[in-house]
């Protein structure tokens, strides 16, 4: 009969080394007993894996693990798994065969009856030994079982008296309402002055813009010149003036002079690394498109012949415009108007979008205080009235700009004039979300950088009390003693109060500060 062949996988082993060993056993049947801690075959890809080496070597494998995940993993990928090893002895190798015992092999032998009376006489002798041992160790056990149980009761009373015992303490302190008012002043970029009533302010400022293109609709007969602009270079070191209508020809022989009315031309000095330079404005001397140009390199046809010919010369970086003959689709008055009013219509919703990105900004306790926005606009047109065009473009542009300041210094003007308020000596603690607050502007003038803001309102103030103060008054004091304390001792102080002791039978508030726990509300 051929048993199978058992493989004990240690937890560090990898697939390849339990591939190997399958590869060299002889057996036809291989069990792999796989423990919970071995991570590298626990997954179907190396269990899949395992069993394809098998079936190709012709042999046939099973799994056993007390992991069910593993069984799981086995089941999934159809290998067969073992319910339990049994019957299996080791190899020279340290590998585990099943094969049939020695006894069950050779025939048995009946005993003697010497040896039968031998063996019973040496059983007796054990099984006294035995008794008297088992009687001694159910002593031992019983005085260890006792020494627990009497050292449990002890340590169980030691807790109860030490740390069991707590004491929870409530507290609403006494409280009044406060009125106040004043004023105070925003200045851009001051220092704060609680005192002098001053708090340091920022411009915040938002713009927003829309952009719309609008047709044109004039008709006119035009014969008009391009116009644009030049900049004149000399690379001479002696500075040159020229008349205002001094010629500027390009390559191709169009040519350009300063507009009626202009002034003399005046060229600083420069050199050729680093030439003088001035701009001017220049119109063609004929009309028509062909000269609205480009970018263009002029000469000066007046120093022709002369050494300044190639020294002195012109650029253009931008296209001539305006050159035009024949009748034209132009820009009118009433379509600027129109365009206006059409803008117009939109400005209030460009202002409401720049206040509420200013207010986003702003503490929600300041929202009143939105009409301190100050609002400047802005239309502007990309063409004039009697300008050559099919469209213009027009531009409506809403600046909004405010002084804003932090809530955190206004605070502090605020428990300023509570404190002139308050009795000397007197320690009080702000109940939170009860301050109220009405503002009113009485001068914003965001270019000089001042507002000036007057303020009302009331808060409820509450005698200020520490859990510590609390602890030390009330710390081993009975229960019907803590309310006397609190009736008598804090009257003005403490609104109400309450104790609660835990456990049930305890009567006293405990002497350890750490078990009291001392909850102040102020309302």
């Amino acid at each position: 009969m051929d048993y199978p062949q058992i493989f004990y996988i240690d937890p560090p082993d990898d697939l390849e080394k339990v591939r190997e060993k399958i590869k060299k056993t002889k057996r036809e049947k291989v069990i792999l007993v796989l423990p919970e801690e071995n991570k590298n075959l626990r997954n179907i890809k190396a269990l899949t894996i395992l069993k394809k080496q098998a079936q190709d070597l012709g042999k046939k494998l099973s799994i056993f693990s007390t992991d069910s995940y593993y069984r799981r993993l086995a089941e999934d990928c159809g290998i067969e798994v073992e319910d339990s090893l049994i019957g299996g002895t080791f190899s020279t190798k340290g590998e585990l065969s099943f094969r049939p015992r020695i006894r069950d092999v050779l025939p048995k032998t009946e005993e003697s009856p010497l040896t039968l009376s031998v063996n019973k006489k040496q059983e007796g002798k054990e099984k006294a030994i035995k008794q008297e041992t088992s009687v001694k160790k159910k002593r031992i056990l019983s005085l260890v079982i006792y020494s627990l149980v009497f050292i449990g009761i002890a340590g169980g009373v030691a807790f109860s008296l030490l740390w069991l015992p707590k004491a929870e303490v409530t507290i609403i302190p006494a409280g009044q309402e406060i009125e106040f008012s004043g004023r105070f002043k925003v200045e851009k970029d001051a220092n704060l002055d609680v005192k002098g009533r001053v708090l340091p302010g920022t411009v915040l400022e938002k713009t927003k813009q829309i952009e719309r293109t609008f047709k044109a609709t004039g008709k006119e007969k035009r014969v008009d010149k391009a116009r644009g602009k030049i900049t004149i270079y000399n690379e001479t070191s002696s500075p040159y003036r020229f008349l205002p209508h001094t010629r500027f020809e390009t390559e191709d022989g169009k040519v350009f002079r300063q507009p009626a009315g202009s002034d003399w031309i005046s060229i600083p000095a420069g050199s050729k690394e680093n030439p003088g330079t001035v701009e001017i404005e220049v119109e063609a001397t004929e009309a028509g498109e062909e000269y609205n140009i480009g970018p263009s390199r002029f000469t000066l046809p007046g120093l022709k012949g002369t050494g300044l010919y190639d020294k002195i010369y012109a650029k253009s970086t931008e296209k001539m415009k305006g050159g035009f003959i024949g009748t034209a689709t132009v820009v009118t008055q009433a379509d600027i108007n129109r365009a206006k009013e059409e803008l117009l219509k939109l400005k209030q919703d460009l202002i409401s979008q720049a206040k509420q990105e200013i207010l986003k900004e702003v503490s929600p306790n300041f929202q009143s205080l939105a009409d301190g926005i100050s609002i400047d606009e802005e239309i502007t047109f990309d063409k004039n009235p009697g300008d050559i065009a099919q469209v213009f473009k027009g531009r409506e542009r809403i600046i909004a700009k405010f002084l804003g300041f932090s809530e955190e210094d206004f605070q502090k003007i605020i428990a300023d004039v509570l404190l002139s308020k308050i009795k000397k000596n007197i320690e009080v603690e702000e109940v939170v979300s009860t301050q109220q607050v009405k503002y009113k502007i009485l001068k914003n003038d965001i270019e000089s950088g001042i507002m000036e803001i007057e303020f009302e309102g009331k808060e409820k103030v509450a005698w200020k009390i520490t859990s510590e103060q609390i602890k030390k008054a009330i710390k081993g004091m009975r229960g019907e003693d803590f309310q006397k304390y609190v009736d008598e001792n804090m009257k003005e102080k403490i609104e109400n109060a309450t104790l609660k002791l835990w456990p049930f039978w305890v009567s006293k508030i405990p002497e350890r500060e750490d078990r009291i726990f001392v909850k102040i509300i102020y309302q």
